[in-house]
């Protein structure tokens, strides 16, 4: 049970308050609540009260599946630490993390961050059982040969990497992002080097993927939709383009620009629209030799469109409820929570999003609500959500 040790060193200052007539219960109900437990950290707590317990609440007891997502607060500058916020609990979480201190978090999917430093390599890493995968470099297209730019905006020409599926699965691959290079990558286990995806005789500008029903599909800033096929060099055919949905920049207001998710709800494809007004402040300071100006962002609203697989052509449908469900964007894979499950702490038909502020947005009534009440903000390292796993 190796994979326990370094979370149960940062929690063995933590209490754990346990009825006495619970240390007696009997082995398959003690296994029942160990595989019923939505948060990680009691169930690691709960390995901490005494032997008897520590042989129950094992790996083959732990569902992953059922743990609530916490909110990865943005990196602080002047420390290794991280900091979780767990919003069913209001609980934050401490935990030393100098494997990901000053690299973007690329993405996050199934309890693993992806991570890229100054050297470009792209590491998948667990911060909860410290295990660490690195990949090959990223191919990037690098403008510091004849000008100087600051790495962290190197590391911003990667958009995002989606992870389908954890790396023990059979079909687990690694999915990046391009903002410079009009383009996507592709990595799957075993290969040496990344697999460049471009589109269709030319190149796009991908917003999101998502591995739907065995293919994976794209939809780029413009709305064009398709889908990766691999059957000879890889490339993003296109399946259709999608004029009611907005473009990357709105031609009536350039100072707004929407930017697209994909996810999967009950079986059906849909995508999120997000629509952020950019703002430019000029700060000026004593301090500071000439003003500064600062680029600053308000997400003002978001839309919801499900995939018409029935009609002849594809067609996109707009949604208005969720149901009992609960949306979760930004850096991370997208995916979705039901809302009343395991004691409801999430809100039905809303949209839980982070990147470059972050947020809760009533599909019902268009009304925002914080999802963490405190400050938290980092051009490097914003906030994403991560779903803490043992495996």
């Amino acid at each position: 049970m190796e994979k326990f040790s370094s979370l149960e060193c940062v929690l063995k200052e933590m209490t754990f308050d346990m009825p006495s007539s619970m240390l007696d219960l009997p082995l398959d109900v003690m296994a029942l609540i160990a595989k019923r437990m939505a948060n990680v950290i009691d169930f690691i707590r709960a390995r901490a009260v005494c032997h008897y317990w520590k042989s129950i609440f094992t790996l083959e007891n732990y569902s992953p599946s059922r743990q609530v997502p916490w909110l990865m607060l943005a990196e602080r500058e002047d420390s290794d630490v991280r900091r979780f916020f767990n919003p069913s609990t209001s609980e934050i979480y401490e935990i030393p993390l100098p494997e990901v201190w000053h690299r973007k978090i690329a993405g996050s999917a199934h309890g693993w961050l992806v991570t890229m430093g100054d050297d470009r390599e792209i590491h998948l890493f667990n911060p909860l059982t410290r295990v660490q995968i690195k990949l090959p470099p990223l191919q990037m297209y690098d403008v510091s040969d004849w000008i100087w730019i600051p790495s962290y905006h190197l590391a911003r020409s990667l958009h995002k990497v989606v992870l389908p599926s954890r790396p023990s699965d059979r079909d687990f691959l690694v999915l990046a992002l391009y903002t410079t290079m009009c383009m996507g990558a592709i990595f799957r286990p075993g290969d040496k080097a990344w697999t460049l995806v471009g589109g269709e005789n030319d190149w796009r500008l991908f917003d999101d993927l998502i591995r739907y029903k065995g293919n994976i599909y794209t939809v780029d800033i413009n709305g064009w939709f398709g889908m990766f096929d691999f059957s000879s060099e890889p490339r993003a055919i296109k399946l259709g383009c999608l004029p009611s949905l907005p473009t990357a920049v709105d031609p009536l207001n350039p100072w707004c620009r929407y930017t697209k998710y994909l996810v999967e709800l009950s079986g059906d494809l849909l995508i999120i629209v997000r629509r952020v007004f950019n703002s430019w402040q000029i700060v000026i300071d004593d301090d500071l030799i000439l003003p500064e100006v600062v680029l600053s962002y308000k997400t003002t609203c978001f839309k919801v469109y499900k995939l018409d697989q029935i009609q002849p052509n594809l067609m996109w449908v707009e949604v208005k409820d969720l149901g009992d469900y609960s949306v979760f964007v930004g850096q991370n894979t997208s995916f979705i929570v039901k809302a009343s499950q395991e004691g409801g702490w999430w809100r039905r038909n809303c949209i839980y999003f982070t990147d470059d502020n972050g947020g809760v947005y009533n599909l019902e009534d268009g009304t925002f609500q914080d999802h963490y009440q405190g400050l938290s903000c980092s051009y490097h390292s914003p906030p994403v959500w991560f779903t803490p796993s043992l495996l």
